[in-house]
């Protein structure tokens, strides 16, 4: 259930922050994302920030992790869900 909790805390301020300011505020980093970088996410939980980044940079892939099975399973079908699955992988 934390799991969970975690998502709906940390999703909105994702979705509000990481492309807008976050990102941007990193010296080259949105430049290599909008010409195609590969990404890794340690600890990805549900994916939420990842999708984020899926949409906003679609020339970019991500390869995430987590120890926790039934996150990463969210995580996939989240990603489906929001058309990136295909440039997210989970393991």
């Amino acid at each position: 259930m934390s799991f969970l909790r975690n998502e709906r805390f940390s999703g909105p301020r994702c979705n509000a922050n990481l492309v807008q300011n976050w990102i941007p505020a990193l010296d080259g980093v949105e430049t290599k994302l909008k010409s195609g970088a590969k990404v890794a996410d340690v600890g990805c939980g549900h994916g939420a920030s990842t999708i984020v980044m899926a949409q906003a940079y679609p020339k970019s892939q991500f390869f995430c992790f987590d120890y926790h099975q039934p996150s990463l399973d969210r995580a996939t079908t989240l990603a489906k869900e929001a058309g990136v699955g295909d440039r997210i992988t989970f393991e």
